[in-house]
């Protein structure tokens, strides 16, 4: 830009990569939602000749005429989700329980990185560097099943940013101020996440999360069928600051170095835990008494009577959380360094120095975290209150010593010894998930009903007891 003075470097990179792969589901024909339970996959042996297969009234304790459940007794809940299954478009007529729906999964994955550089001299003595990269990632991934809330989205987020100043003092004293700032983002999400959908409203199942963010489909298992759900959302948020400076000064043999550097982090995790809710179909209440091969074939009757054999929703115990783990850790560094390159000798050259770190503790803003006293047996600090997470350490002195010695001149043998003490810092990565892990945070309720008597059911999900 300015000749011999100010140097400038533009780099951008940009990556597309499209991917489609042909699948195969099974999905209720009109049939099985308007009750007829007649088709081959409902006979024994699965054919359109072969003996129905019972459907049990719980509430009469016989089966059901013809294997045709009544309007009337389909549940509201089951209704709702027809719309998110498409009509079959492949393989026989009537279903007998083989992939009758063809269509694609494909992916899309947009990666751009963007990099800028100055190099500005000032003068004879005084030199600045600026360094600026950006990426930007999506990738989305499309379904066989076509409805447009099950397209997962993982977006990304990078931006890394430096700041360099170098000044000569005189010929033997040098110095360097830097500042630099890392940052990291990455989500999963949904196209439902962010809509007015709302699990209670749409499909009538209470007790679910009403939080616009997480809301979706709730996981729907059915034996024989493939099932629905959305991705639970997840977000990770990683951020460095840093200011560092350093000084060379050489005298007499002597090259003392001294620097010192502060760091502060910050972790933010968000990931829930079955606030959608999840419900689980397998023909055992349908198809009581039978066998298992047979009950599963009736999973679908379940699912139409609001039957289930395991319900799991969320547990939220601390004001202010739902289920799941939400983290918002923070620790700061202080490291601070001597050394000395010593030319005893033109033979012999010593090194030594100190380098003393400072960690903080751990804590966690939102009081999302918690760690246990293995001596006390008790966990700490108090759910959703900020505090520290683990002890404090003073005394990290690290001193190193080392010896290079040219015992025939030259370069050609050399003889080296040297002792150092280095401290290594657990990965923030796997304490801070971990420690939002423990208890009350990301727990669940799982209730299971046994064959042939309904406590639970979608209808009810909000009276689901831990």
């Amino acid at each position: 830009i300015v000749k011999n003075h100010t140097f400038f470097t533009f780099n951008f990179e940009g990556f597309r990569e499209r991917r489609t792969s042909q699948g195969f589901a099974i999905y209720p024909t009109q049939r099985m939602r308007d009750g007829d339970l007649t088709e081959p996959n409902f006979r024994n042996p699965v054919s359109a000749a072969g003996a129905l297969i019972p459907i049990r009234d719980l509430t009469t304790n016989q089966p059901f005429p013809d294997n045709r459940i009544p309007a009337s007794r389909i549940a509201r809940q089951a209704r709702g989700f027809y719309p998110y299954w498409p009509q079959p478009n492949s393989g026989a007529a009537a279903f007998d329980g083989t992939n009758n729906y063809s269509g694609s999964s494909r992916n899309a994955l947009n990666d751009d990185q963007t990099f800028v550089r100055i190099d500005h001299q000032i003068g004879a003595n005084n030199k600045l560097f600026g360094r600026y990269g950006n990426q930007e990632v999506a990738d989305d991934a499309f379904p066989v099943n076509p409805h447009p809330y099950f397209v997962a989205r993982n977006p990304r987020h990078q931006q890394n940013a430096i700041l360099n100043w170098t000044r000569i003092f005189s010929p033997t004293l040098l110095g360097e101020v830097k500042t630099a700032y890392n940052r990291d983002v990455f989500k999963r999400v949904d196209d439902v996440s962010g809509t007015e959908f709302n699990i209670a409203r749409d499909l009538g199942i209470p007790g679910q999360t009403n939080n616009p963010t997480d809301t979706g489909l709730p996981g729907l298992g059915i034996t024989g069928v493939s099932g629905l759900g959305n991705t639970d959302i997840n977000t990770i948020w990683d951020e460095s600051r840093l200011v560092a400076g350093s000084l060379i000064w050489t005298r007499r043999g002597h090259t003392f170095k001294f620097g010192s550097e502060f760091t502060h982090l910050r972790l933010d995790r968000r990931t829930v835990n079955f606030v959608k809710g999840n419900f689980q179909f397998t023909g055992a209440h349908s198809g009581v008494g039978l066998p298992a091969a047979q009950q599963g074939r009736l999973a679908w009757a379940d699912f139409l009577l609001d039957q289930p054999g395991q319900v799991r929703t969320g547990l939220s115990v601390v004001p202010g959380f739902d289920s799941g783990s939400y983290p918002r850790a923070r620790e700061w560094r202080w490291h601070s360094y001597f050394t000395d390159d010593w030319k005893i000798t033109p033979k012999l050259t010593m090194n030594y120095g100190l380098r003393y770190e400072y960690n903080s503790v751990w804590q966690d803003i939102r009081g999302g975290s918690r760690n246990i006293n293995i001596f006390q047996g008790a966990l700490f600090p108090e759910a959703g209150v900020k505090g520290d997470l683990h002890d404090p350490e003073y005394d990290n002195f690290a001193p190193r010593v080392g010896f290079a010695w040219r015992p025939f001149g030259g370069n050609k043998t050399v003889v080296r010894l040297g002792y150092g003490v280095f401290y290594n810092i657990n990965m923030a990565n796997n304490i801070v998930p971990t420690l939002a892990l423990n208890p009350p945070f990301s727990q669940n309720i799982n209730e299971l009903n046994a064959a042939g008597n309904i406590r639970i059911r979608m209808a009810t999900a909000d009276q689901a007891q831990a």
